[in-house]
């Protein structure tokens, strides 16, 4: 199947996003976040933020009620990954003003999970923030996940790398910590985070 995706709230058509963990697909559902400009007529009106829709894996049509659009403001980094131990997604936001922080959210059996898990971050209001690059990866003999990322600790200073896992499960009111965000390394890192991450 081919199908187009959208958001009543945000619109694609004025954003490239980093793409790269854009979408996570388990047996029955698709999961698209990525971000893009609020519509005009919104409340958000031309601001920028992300959007996470939900699609049926058989079919490719939108599963109402299932997406969560605007989870952070602006949000300049987004990740998802699926776990099929807990059948349960986690979802990463990066946002420079609402929250501006790093935080990670649940999904599971189509309920998003209202408590999250954060990293007070840096961050302008005008689209800037620490964040720059990451990753979330399924662990593969439990129901948990583990997430790297690189931070700019000083508004231009030079980035450091970031690691924490966090434990889930098929309720996603269940996320908890397991390992909190810490600096893997104590001096300035250069680093280079993409697709060939491998699994914990």
């Amino acid at each position: 199947w081919s199908k187009p995706i959208a958001s009543p709230k945000v619109g694609l058509e004025k954003w490239t996003p980093d793409n790269a963990d854009s979408i996570a697909i388990s047996e029955d559902r698709y999961v698209l976040h990525t971000a893009g400009v609020c519509r005009d007529g919104k409340w958000c009106s031309g601001h920028q933020g992300d959007i996470l829709q939900v699609l049926n894996a058989s079919t490719g049509e939108q599963i109402s009620g299932e997406g969560k659009d605007w989870q952070s403001s602006h949000s300049w980094k987004q990740m998802v990954a699926y776990n099929s131990n807990a059948d349960s997604f986690l979802i990463g936001n990066a946002g420079d003003y609402y929250p501006k922080a790093l935080q990670f959210t649940g999904f599971a059996g189509g309920a998003h999970l209202g408590i999250k898990l954060r990293m007070d971050t840096w961050g302008s209001g005008t689209g800037r923030q620490g964040v720059t690059l990451g990753a979330i990866k399924a662990d593969p003999e439990g129901p948990g996940f583990a997430a790297v990322w690189s931070y700019d600790e000083e508004a231009g200073g030079p980035d450091k790398l970031y690691f924490a896992t966090v434990n889930t499960s098929a309720d996603p009111r269940n996320v908890t910590w397991g390992i909190q965000p810490k600096k893997v390394f104590n001096e300035s890192v250069t680093t280079q985070i993409g697709g060939d991450l491998a699994p914990l």
